[in-house]
């Protein structure tokens, strides 16, 4: 763990040291959402303890992004999954959206692959011409020693 501390204090002495404003302070953000998690799964290698991890990561011809959110509760982080996928089927909220009608998901335009199971879930959309734009969620456990 000791060496994910300081790969992150490295990278935040980089990323300070770089000078572009909004970029940073976002960036930086991330660094700490991740030394956050990074301080919770100590905790949970003190414990001998699984944690669930829920990744996000999505994309689009000018924007992308990620997300880490780590759970104890198993049946939080399937919540945590769920409610992802209920934001990205909202066409307020993400162009994944417009591959959804009422009870059909057009195929021909969009490729949809999931994977439900107790400890691994997956679930992702992306366009078929146009490999910028993707939406992924994975619920994973982890084992934390």
């Amino acid at each position: 763990m000791d060496s994910n501390r300081k790969y992150v204090d490295d990278l935040k002495a980089y990323l300070n040291s770089l000078n572009d404003g909004d970029n940073i302070t976002v960036t930086c953000d991330l660094l700490s959402a991740i030394e956050g998690s990074l301080n919770y799964i100590s905790e949970l290698e003190n414990k001998n303890e699984n944690a669930f991890m829920v990744k996000f990561v999505w994309s689009t011809d000018d924007d992308e992004g990620s997300e880490v959110e780590l759970f104890e509760n198993y049946d939080d982080a399937v919540k945590r999954f769920n409610e992802i996928i209920k934001n990205e089927k909202n066409p307020n909220y993400s162009w994944v959206a417009n591959a959804f009608d009422e009870n059909t998901f057009d195929d021909k335009n969009y490729e949809l692959d999931y994977k439900l199971g107790k400890e691994f879930m997956y679930w992702s959309v992306s366009k078929r011409d146009d490999g910028n734009f993707y939406s992924t969620i994975i619920l994973s456990k982890e084992c934390v020693k």
